[in-house]
């Protein structure tokens, strides 16, 4: 790994938890977190690079379905939406420096 604000970043994912406001409402966005926290686990144990699929791992559609769910929530639970939904881009940025 690169840096160890590399790694922080990669373990602060995997230890967060999926809000409750997507296992509710949009469940089909706890994939992304299925495929992230993968991606993550091999470059904690070791691995020089992953092998993504494409140069996204979030893709444009799932972005806009997060930001809509993000727009009809309120409180606490937007609050909870914007910070994983932060995390998961900035993990995802981090992720493509290590693409193969």
């Amino acid at each position: 790994m690169k840096n160890k604000q590399h790694e922080y970043i990669l373990k602060a994912f995997i230890n967060s938890r999926i809000p409750m406001a997507i296992r509710r409402n949009s469940p089909e966005l706890i994939a992304i977190d299925s495929a992230v926290g993968g991606y993550c686990s091999q470059l904690i144990h070791r691995a020089k690079f992953i092998e993504l699929p494409s140069s996204e791992i979030i893709s444009k559609t799932e972005k806009a379905a997060f930001s809509e769910l993000i727009n009809q929530s309120t409180g606490m639970e937007k609050d909870e939406l914007v910070v994983y939904y932060l995390l998961a881009i900035l993990v995802e940025s981090i992720l493509i420096q290590y693409r193969k």
